[in-house]
């Protein structure tokens, strides 16, 4: 068999390093329209975030290519709304914040449905909820008042799977994800207010 002469192996070689070439910069050019996207769609959804806060007729803080930071006061209380990309430790996130006032060891906790445990949660009676739904209470009577409310109720099914936690003072409602959409920013932020006020009417009573 004969050994492939000096031209052959410069041909072969060659070949070899196009190939390489044309790898690489196909990556190079798939990172780069990556890139593009992942902009366009920070862009996209902090455009959403500032159409929400105008809605609700809360000031935007800008936060570098995260969603912007939503403050002011809605329902009569203090609100934040924040957005995060997640990191290793953490996944992309939507939360509304709003500070209550209530007496204290109040609590009211709504979850997604997951694994059911007798005596640490509560079912609210609903069967729509109930199937969406696990939830905590203190004291406890005040669950079923509270989802009695039609807008916490509907907006409670309009949002799910969504997390909120009720405490004597704050409430935190959390949806998995950035959220992108301006009208469903103003529903969550309409939730939380919703909730905060049911639950103080509820402690005045």
């Amino acid at each position: 068999m004969e050994e492939p002469s000096t031209l052959q192996l410069v041909l072969i070689f060659g070949g070899v390093l196009c190939g390489m070439g044309a790898m690489v910069v196909g990556l190079l050019a798939m990172a780069w329209l990556m890139g593009r996207s992942s902009a366009g769609q920070e862009k996209a959804i902090q455009a959403s975030w500032n159409g929400a806060a105008q809605a609700l007729g809360l000031a935007a803080q800008a936060q570098g290519s995260r969603p912007p930071r939503l403050t002011g006061v809605v329902g009569g209380r203090p609100v934040q709304v924040a957005g995060g990309y997640g990191s290793r430790n953490s996944s992309p996130y939507t939360s509304v914040a709003i500070r209550t006032n209530l007496p204290a060891g109040v609590k009211l906790v709504a979850g997604r449905r997951q694994v059911w445990r007798p005596g640490e949660w509560l079912a609210a009676g609903d069967a729509e909820l109930d199937k969406e739904y696990q939830f905590q209470s203190e004291p406890p009577e005040l669950l079923a008042q509270v989802v009695a409310q039609p807008a916490v109720r509907q907006l409670l099914l309009e949002m799910r799977p969504v997390n909120l936690t009720i405490t004597a003072q704050e409430l935190h409602c959390v949806l998995k994800g950035v959220e992108a959409d301006a009208n469903r920013l103003r529903l969550l932020v309409e939730l939380a207010s919703a909730t905060a006020s049911a639950v103080a009417q509820q402690m005045r009573a």
